[in-house]
């Protein structure tokens, strides 16, 4: 069994093994992954101890080159038979080839791909093995195993709040190394919410310390920097200016943005206040504010796409969020960006050109009454209700959407199980929000894009699978890892691995390895007593 994780689409076993010491040669032709190979070099060293080389060749590789790793662009006969990915690209246009070939047999490793992003998705399963693999006497030892890989959907993405909770441009970088490693090639940040506005732009001169830590934001070039640090991963960076709704914190900065309607408290449960705040499209001075501060972010972030959030709409009469989404999608629109938002944007009329992202998980009439029991807010309520209807509309209207119902996609749910270190007893408490049910990490295996839909959505047009984060609970970068690994990896499964018999089982089973990693790289994962996990990683931890 493979511990790559997501599960490749085919692994074939051997009986020899490989075996690894010393300084080990990469070897490449094509400068167009040369700093993919340098890259790869640097993290192999780093989790191995062993010293890994890069060499660039101009003639054929080194027939004679003995456990070695040669690097190849091209196609071979194995990677024509595999699948074609389906969904929306990211870039917008035609879909990536991620597809590769990994060969690692007795004289070294060899791995072929059609396209740099390809060579990228090869080399971090070559990184899972290697880290994952104990060092002994000074050696690394492989089994001999070919490897076809290539992702089921073409958009997978996993969306961070840094509105409610900021943080730093060396943490989201940290973020995002994670996204790679587990082969997710979407970052959405959630830049703007009631708590944050986190744009340096549409700011009034009094709010532009980026420092101040009462409010603290991204500057242009912090924003630039990620967006290449994405890039260079082959991670999309898709901006998030998330409107009508949770506009508080930007409203409270700039009063003209005020209508004197455009705020509602309510109890969202009894005895729990929500504050929800809304850009009044009929107030004189909220679209030129928009299309200003939207023009900036089109100008800055490379992605074709750009989220305009659309959630949530509190208080908002539905005439009104009708107007704002669609005079706000066709501005977006002539600013040269692609639109996207979550899935209630769908309610001002499908539009098979508008990405959504649906999240309200569909529900039955017993969890509409067990809301009503909760004594959820009629608002909140009808939200709710409109979930069914929404993504019937997508399917009926061919209306492209990501995939991530919340019951299974939102990381910030209560852990059900315990953690098999009684330290973490609080944290699992403290963490996540109450007002969801808890999940397990093998719970939140038990989906799949296709099946979750169900016969009568048949014709959905599924662009991808995604994941998120709230900030609500969360404190810290350490707060943030405890509630998205490892359910992480198991989404990066949905997106990438089309479903086998037997799934749950060996996913766990691979993910009992991948604490190496995380311990490497310093991540604070929970430690659930459904995985096994790696005794010698937990005797390096402690």
């Amino acid at each position: 069994m493979s511990v790559a994780i997501p599960a490749p689409f085919r692994v074939e076993g051997g009986s020899g093994e490989l075996r690894l010491r010393g300084t080990v040669a990469v070897e490449y032709q094509d400068d167009a992954i040369s700093s993919l190979i340098r890259r790869f070099c640097r993290e192999a060293s780093r989790r191995t101890g062993l010293e890994f080389v890069s060499g660039r060749t101009d003639g054929e590789f080194n027939a004679d080159a003995a456990t070695g790793i040669r690097v190849e662009l091209g196609a071979n006969a194995e990677l024509v038979t595999l699948p074609v990915t389906t969904g929306v690209s990211p870039l917008g246009d035609s879909i990536p080839d991620e597809r590769y070939s990994l060969t690692i047999g007795p004289t070294g490793i060899h791995l072929v791909a059609p396209e740099p992003v390809g060579i990228a998705r090869g080399l971090t399963t070559v990184i899972q093995l290697l880290a994952t693999t104990e060092t002994t006497e000074g050696a690394l030892t492989l089994p001999e195993q070919h490897i076809f890989d290539v992702p089921q959907y073409a958009w997978r993405s996993f969306s961070l709040d840094v509105g409610r909770r900021f943080h730093s441009v060396a943490e989201v970088k940290q973020i995002i190394d994670l996204l790679a490693l587990y082969k997710l090639n979407v970052l959405n940040l959630h830049l703007t919410e009631d708590a944050g506005w986190r744009l340096p732009f549409g700011r009034p001169v009094h709010a532009q310390d980026p420092a101040d830590p009462d409010d603290p934001f991204y500057t242009a070039a912090d924003l630039r920097e990620l967006d290449t640090y994405c890039a260079e991963r082959f991670v999309t960076l898709v901006p998030e200016l998330d409107a009508p709704g949770h506009g508080r914190a930007i409203i409270q900065l700039r009063p003209e943005l005020f209508s004197g309607r455009n705020q509602c408290d309510f109890e969202s449960v009894p005895g729990r206040i929500h504050y929800s705040t809304w850009f009044d499209p009929e107030l004189s001075t909220t679209f030129p504010f928009l299309e200003q501060v939207w023009g900036e972010m089109a100008d800055l972030f490379t992605s074709p796409y750009l989220n305009i959030g659309a959630d949530e709409p509190f208080g908002m009469p539905n005439e009104l969020y009708v107007s704002f989404i669609r005079r706000a999608i066709p501005m977006v629109r002539s600013l040269g960006k692609r639109t996207m938002g979550w899935q209630e944007s769908i309610r001002a009329g499908a539009d098979a050109d508008h990405l959504i992202l649906y999240w309200i998980t569909i529900p039955s009439e017993a969890d509409l009454d067990e809301l009503r029991d909760q004594g959820i807010n009629p608002i909140i309520l009808e939200n709710v209700v409109h979930a069914r209807s929404d993504i019937e509309t997508a399917a009926r209207y061919g209306v492209p959407m990501v995939v991530m119902p919340h019951h299974f996609t939102y990381l910030d749910v209560q852990y059900a199980e315990p953690s098999a270190d009684p330290g973490q007893a609080a944290d699992r408490v403290r963490l996540g929000m109450p007002h969801y049910p808890a999940r397990s990490v093998a719970t939140m295996l038990d989906w799949d894009p296709i099946a979750h839909l169900g016969p009568e959505l048949a014709n959905a047009n599924v662009a991808g699978v995604g994941s998120a984060i709230w900030g609500e609970s969360v404190k810290n970068l350490d707060d943030v890892f405890f509630l998205v690994m490892p359910r992480l990896a198991g989404n990066a499964e949905k997106g990438w691995s089309a479903p086998k018999p037997g799934d749950r089982t060996r996913h766990l089973a691979a993910l009992a390895h991948h604490n190496k990693l995380w311990e490497d790289d310093g991540i604070a994962y929970f430690r659930s007593t459904e995985v096994k996990w790696n005794e010698n990683a937990e005797r390096q931890r402690k």
